[in-house]
This record gives C-alpha cells, structure tokens and sequence, in this order.
C-alpha cells in the first residue's frame, strides 16, 4: 500500500518538472527557431547594418582588387598573379556578396530539417529520463524510498531541482548561440570582400641550435624565416665558422686574501704591431676560468686590476696569444699580494745618523695578539713573514753607520708594532712604541719614519783628588802675585844725619 503511495508521488513530481521543462522549452525555442525573424524584431537595427555591411564589403573588394592589380607592374619581385584571372574572381566574390543573405538562409533551411525533428517531440512524464533519471529512481532508490519514504522523497526532488536549473542554463546557452548565428548572418557580406586577395605563401621559421661540435661557431643570426611557395625549391643560408678558443686561468698565489671569481681582462685583436681592435670585456667564473670563442689569429689579453689594489701580477699583466682552429689556448695569470715595507731612519738631535740601535717588529690580525715576525725567502708576502737579510730571531734589527734599517716583504692585511729594544751607548732609548698601524695602499704600503735619540747627561766622577790640589795652587799664586807687588812699589828715602 504504502508502496503505490511513494510510486504516485515519484510520477506525480516527474511530471511537474517535465511540463516545467516542456514550457520553459516552448518558451526560447519556439520563439527563436531557425529563422531570423527573431531576431530583426528583437533588433530591427541589423537590416540596415544588412545594408552598410553590404557596401562596405564592395568597397573593400574594390579596393583590394585595384591593390592587386598594382602589384602586376612590379613583375617576379610582388609574385603578382594574372590579372584576368583577378578580375574574374573578384567578379565572383562581388555578386556573392549581393547575395549573401540568402546564401546564409540556405545553410539555415539545411540545418532546419534535424532541429524541426526535434522540437515536435514532446516529453511525458514517463519520457522525461535526464540523463537516465528514471532509470536512478526505479532501481537505485527504489530500496531507500520503500525503507526511508521522507528521505528518499527530499532526495528525488533535490535531484529534480538540480536537473531543471542545469536545464535552465542550457537554454541560455541556446539563446547565445542564435545571438552568434544572427551575427555572422548579417556580417557575411565582409567575409566575400576578401576574396580578391591573393593568398599569401606559408612562411616558417628555422632555428640553429648547438650542435655537439666544440669549434664550430652558430650563425650570429640563429633564427630566420623561409617563406614557401608551391612548386618552388625554398632555402635559408646559416653560416658557421670553424674557430678555437682562449682560455684564461686564474690562480692566487695567497689564496687565503681572494678569490679566483670576478677578475676582469681585455681581449683585443693584433691589427699589426703598433695597433689593436678592441673585442670584449670578460669577467672569470668561480673556477677563475674564461673560454672565450675567437677566430684564427692573434690576439692581446690585458688584466685589469684597479688603482691602488693590494694585489698585482706577478705573471705577464698582458699576453700577446696565438688562436688556432679547432684547438684551445690557454693563458695563465698568477695574481699575489703586494709586499710591504717598514722604514726607519735613526738619527740623534742634531740630525746626525745613529747605528748600533736595535728594533723589534711585530704583527697582529686582530691588534690585541702580538707575534714577532720571522725571515721568509718566498717572493711573495706570507703572513708573519719578513724578507729582509739579516733578521734576528725575535723579528730584531739592528742599524748600521747610516742609521738605516728596514723591514721587507710584509703581509699588506696585517697590523705591525715597532718597538726600539737597545739604543746606542750614550743615547737614550724610546720609552713608547716607533709605530703601531697598518700599511695605508695609498701611500705604495711603504711606512717611512725618522726616530730620534737624544745623549744622556753624565755627572763628574768621584773619589779623586781634584777639589783639594786646586785651593793649593790658587793659594801660591796668590802669594806670589802679593810679593810681586810689595817689591814694585816704590821705597820711601831716609834722611841724613
């Protein structure tokens, strides 16, 4: 019993939903059809822009016939076509343009026959299956609606509602259609006018990509356009060049200041012996190399290194190179650290030079660690190391009879402290440091200074006798000086008896 009741409900919703979609259906299909009657009474504009379409469509076709004719008198270089045979197609094109309209009808009244079919079928609530509906419920939710009547219900008609609005959207789509059909229906005429054109050839593009040869060079324009033309062999020209390669390396001889990455060198190429073309500026990788494609010939590698740099060449700053084909050439650059210099001139206060006057030098990275430095042979700065001939252990020299003595070789980085250990006899010593600082780049990492000793003062020496023989002889010659006198005074004369 209660089953007949659920299998009324079903039919009865059904077929709510199929009048709906019959009415809805009547309600776009029936007025637009396959005609454009619709279409010029919903827009009664589109028949004369029918019109203005029309004579816009000759004028075009007009226009591009004359164009073409034109082209003729330039003969193989336009590939103009036969004029008689432009004529008559421009002919052609210009009456189905008169007729377009009717052209464009044709193709409706062919396509009318399958859609007039369709729309006098009519759709029953035992017809009404979208997209297999009626077969879902009979099985699918026959065992749900018979054990849970009110959910099964909720859900046939959820599942209706959704198919209806899918529905809904369809005949939008319809509606959008004819919209597009009645615009190439009335703009037909400009799709004639270019018929007088002449078709223009297919033009592809053709790329050179690397090959797997080392020494050949691509073409400096590796992609070009061919155009084909039928009946005709079509070519496209790449030139290669058969080259080789320089390849700079870059080696530190103190690795631990640099890096081999974003050194700059000049390649030129040797016109003759006084002049040069200048090519390219090249900048090395983080392995320090540049490989660099060159045709045969010489060519002029120049390193550059910036004004006042702590660094410098001490291989060939420029290389004068011979390229072959199909064969590398390597040129090396060695780059070390520049060597610095300490100076000092010892003189007394009268500018007079001082030998026999002991110096200490020491270095620190960090100014608060000191370390004397050592004598080092190796011809370039090493850290802590000096090159002078003659350095004592403990980082001591000491000045000869010109006052002169200096520190070579020294690391540029580092921070030194000079300090003056023994003065000569009878001079007295520094009692603060020569110089603590670092070696300025500007000043050629040269420190020149003049370190002046005043003498010391020395008291008599004591224990001898001189106070006490000097009043004595003061005294007699005080004596002798009294004598002296009493008998060059003149004597008084006695008188006679």
């Amino acid at each position: 019993m209660l089953d007949w009741i659920f299998e009324g409900i079903v039919t009865w919703i059904s077929s709510i939903v199929s009048q709906m979609m019959d009415a809805v259906s009547g309600l776009f299909l029936e007025a637009l059809g396959t005609s454009m009657l619709a279409m010029e009474e919903y827009f009664p504009f589109v028949k004369s822009a029918f019109t203005i379409m029309q004579y816009t469509a000759w004028a075009l076709l007009f226009l591009i016939t004359v164009w073409q004719l034109f082209r003729i008198y330039g003969g193989p270089i336009t590939e103009a076509e036969n004029p008689w045979t432009l004529l008559a197609r421009s002919a052609l094109f210009a009456l189905l343009i008169g007729y377009a309209k009717p052209i464009f009808m044709i193709a409706l009244d062919i396509a009318r026959a399958p859609y007039t079919a369709l729309m006098d079928l009519t759709l029953t609530a035992e017809d009404f299956t979208f997209a297999g509906v009626e077969q879902a419920l009979t099985s699918g939710l026959t065992t749900l609606i018979s054990v849970a009547s009110v959910v099964g219900l909720i859900l046939l008609i959820i599942l209706e509602i959704a198919l209806g609005w899918n529905y809904f959207k369809l005949l939008l789509e319809v509606v959008e259609r004819y919209v597009v059909v009645g615009v190439l229906c009335y703009t037909s005429p400009l799709a004639y006018c270019m018929g007088a054109s002449k078709s223009t050839s297919p033009v592809y593009t053709v790329k050179e990509t690397d090959g797997k040869y080392t020494y050949w060079h691509n073409d400096p324009e590796p992609t070009k356009t061919v155009t084909v033309v039928a009946g005709k062999t079509s070519s496209v020209t790449f030139l290669n060049k058969w080259i080789g390669k320089a390849k700079v390396i870059k080696t530190l001889a103190n690795p631990e200041a640099g890096t081999v990455e974003g050194w700059q060198f000049t390649i030129s190429r040797v016109v003759d012996e006084n002049n040069t073309e200048y090519l390219a500026t090249v900048t090395t990788g983080a392995d320090g190399t540049i490989d660099y494609d060159l045709e045969p010939g010489k060519y002029l590698i120049t390193e550059l290194i910036e004004e006042n740099s702590l660094w410098e060449c001490i291989t060939d700053q420029s290389v004068i190179i011979t390229v072959k084909a199909g064969e590398t050439t390597e040129v090396p650059f060695t780059n070390a650290l520049r060597p610095g210099k300490i100076g000092i001139h010892k003189v007394d206060t009268r500018g007079e030079s001082l030998d026999s006057t002991e110096f200490t030098l020491e270095w620190s990275e960090d100014g608060v660690n000191w370390q004397p430095v050592s004598y080092t042979d190796s011809t370039v700065p090493q850290i802590g190391g000096c090159t002078t001939a003659g350095l004592m252990e403990g980082g001591k020299l000491v000045t000869d009879e010109t006052g002169l003595v200096s520190f070579e070789g020294l690391y540029p980085t580092l921070q030194y402290r000079l300090t003056e250990t023994k003065a000569k006899a009878g001079y007295q010593m520094l009692a603060d440091y020569a110089y603590v600082g670092g070696l300025d780049v500007e000043d050629e990492l040269i420190v020149s200074l003049k370190v002046v000793n005043a003498e010391v003062f020395t008291l008599p020496e004591t224990g001898g006798n001189t106070l006490i023989v000097q009043p004595w002889i003061v005294l007699a010659l005080l004596c002798v000086s009294t004598l002296a006198v009493i008998q060059l005074m003149p004597q008084p004369k006695r008188k006679e008896k």
